[in-house]
């Protein structure tokens, strides 16, 4: 028995290329460690094949999103050091391809722990 375990862009751009293969059987285990690093960001089909030794193989296949940008923040208002009172309206802004949630937190001056005032989550992902 053998498996392998590969890549492709899911426009089928380019062959697969193999993540890992190996001889061994694997009951609901760690199959592999999949580095994307080297990958460019995007959709990817990502298959499995087992072959036995009589030849016989059988594969399935998944779409996953390979994604290692971290997204950019800002603060626009209220600026640095600025001196507030009453109830202030804080802008600023989130960039990323594949947004999942944000939090925003305010530390005071004299605490030691952050509070959450604000949080959002999509469940689109």
């Amino acid at each position: 028995m053998e498996y392998l375990l590969e890549f492709q862009p899911t426009d089928a751009s380019q062959d697969f290329k193999l993540v890992s293969s190996s001889d061994q059987s694997v009951a609901f285990g760690l199959l592999a460690e999949w580095d994307t690093k080297g990958v460019a960001e995007g959709e990817y089909t990502l298959r499995l094949t087992a072959r036995d030794k009589l030849e016989h193989s059988k594969d399935h296949a998944i779409t996953v999103t390979v994604d290692n940008t971290k997204p950019v923040v800002t603060i626009e208002r209220p600026i640095t050091n600025q001196k507030l009172s009453e109830k202030t309206t804080i802008i600023g802004n989130i960039e990323d391809l594949h947004p999942r949630e944000y939090t925003l937190q305010i530390l005071q001056e004299d605490e030691v722990r952050w509070t959450e005032t604000k949080s959002l989550s999509n469940s689109q992902s």
